[in-house]
């Protein structure tokens, strides 16, 4: 699905325009093999989104009986956090686990802020795995420094970030 000009979210054609969709599910195909995974593009072509799109995306997953939501992404706008809580919340409530990746853990951030969401932030290591970090608002790091994942066409990158991470949790 992807974000129209009006703001709502309509289907599309299930291609990845840049390769971060195709890392992120190359990874967690890479840990949980047997996963069924399904892709929500709320990003559009200037690589932005709204909150409403994320909002109602999120929804949409919970409604079709996802149990995990990946997000790959953080917003830090403190008046759109009601909006994040609001789904979030929803997700709790349905048994669905969220895991957001967090670009800074000393910056409050959304989803990856929410105490009921799953935060992670990128260990900048290629080794060691998933790490538990009790006592503060992010508390997974995985090892996401120059990691060669799986990219559009067919390709592959050397790549690092927190969205490679979520994913490594995901898996």
């Amino acid at each position: 699905l992807l974000p129209e000009a009006d703001g709502q979210i309509g289907a599309g054609k299930g291609e990845d325009l840049y390769g971060h969709g195709t890392a992120v599910a190359g990874i967690i195909w890479r840990l949980a093999p047997k996963a069924e995974i399904g892709s929500f593009r709320v990003l559009g072509s200037s690589l932005s989104a709204r909150t409403a799109q994320v909002s109602v995306a999120a929804r949409r997953c919970i409604s079709l009986g996802y149990r995990i939501l990946n997000c790959s992404f953080a917003c830090g706008i403190s008046g759109h956090l009601p909006l994040y809580k609001e789904w979030v919340d929803h997700a709790l409530l349905s048994g669905v686990h969220v895991v957001a990746a967090s670009g800074s853990p000393e910056v409050s951030e959304w989803p990856a802020h929410l105490s009921s969401v799953l935060g992670v932030d990128c260990a900048l290591t290629k080794q060691g795995g998933l790490r538990y970090l009790p006592g503060r608002m992010v508390e997974f790091a995985a090892p996401a420094a120059e990691l060669r994942v799986a990219w559009k066409n067919g390709g592959h990158r050397v790549m690092t970030g927190s969205s490679f991470a979520a994913a490594w949790l995901s898996g």
